[in-house]
């Protein structure tokens, strides 16, 4: 589904200095994989993820979605970011029907799917509550229904847990994968966590540090559904060493 080929990123100061962020990224995704990033800070994962979603360009290389060689943004992908970034001054609902709104779009056509979507993440009844009134893993939640209002087919997250306290973060990774196998969405995810990245893909993506370059792509064969204690057996212990050997006194996290 998505294919990446060579890409690199190179960002230029207004004094003329060079940061070279990227260098000949190449891997492809397949239609309905769950993949993750991980990598020390500072290595491009977040670039890599605003490239693929079209929303800063490449310095060079291509990448391609269904054989299309991405140009700018497409409606095909939704983007979840770090923080949630709902409007204080809109409902949940309000926020979940922005997308539609920025596009023009009747509203009564996704009303429907919107509350489909707030049942799905367990939000039912707090569709008319501002996000002031909802915890971190529920504004979460929400935000993950606004980027699936516009039904893409893609959805590319950045550290969404990232903030959430462990046992909500946790939580929350179950409660992604239960909806990643429940929707067949293909998801490409960057955290910094290990176990995190392990617990939740079909195949991580180890960046080494900048410029980001590909270390390995590990495949992570353990059956789905996972639970939660899936982290303590030998297996999932094998995998998340594995990765934690590739950074060795670069203090990645987890």
């Amino acid at each position: 589904m998505i294919s990446l080929k060579e890409i690199d990123k190179i960002y230029r100061s207004s004094r003329g200095d060079e940061t070279v962020a990227l260098k000949g990224i190449s891997f492809d995704v397949e239609e309905g994989e769950f993949i993750t990033i991980v990598g020390p800070s500072g290595c491009g994962k977040t670039t890599l993820l605003k490239i693929i979603g079209g929303l800063i360009p490449k310095t060079a290389g291509k990448i391609y979605l269904d054989g299309s060689e991405i140009a700018g943004p497409n409606p095909k992908i939704g983007l979840i970011f770090q923080s949630p970034v709902l409007l204080p001054w809109r409902t949940i609902y309000e926020n979940i029907m922005l997308p539609v709104d920025v596009r023009k779009a009747p509203r009564k056509e996704h009303d429907r799917w919107a509350r489909e979507l707030l049942e799905l993440v367990g939000l039912t009844g707090f569709e008319n509550y501002y996000p002031s009134e909802l915890s971190g893993g529920m504004q979460q939640r929400a935000a993950l229904c606004r980027a699936m209002i516009n039904n893409p087919s893609i959805l590319l997250m950045d550290e969404p847990f990232g903030a959430l306290d462990a046992m909500t973060r946790e939580n929350m990774n179950v409660w992604l994968q239960r909806i990643w196998l429940e929707s067949g969405k293909t998801v490409v995810f960057v955290t910094h966590s290990i176990p995190e990245a392990v617990f939740l893909a079909d195949r991580v993506v180890v960046l080494s540090s900048r410029p980001g370059c590909i270390d390995e792509v590990i495949s992570v064969d353990i059956p789905r559904p996972r639970s939660i204690n899936v982290m303590t057996t030998e297996q999932f212990g094998a995998h998340v060493q594995t990765i934690r050997t590739k950074f060795g006194s670069e203090g990645a996290l987890d």
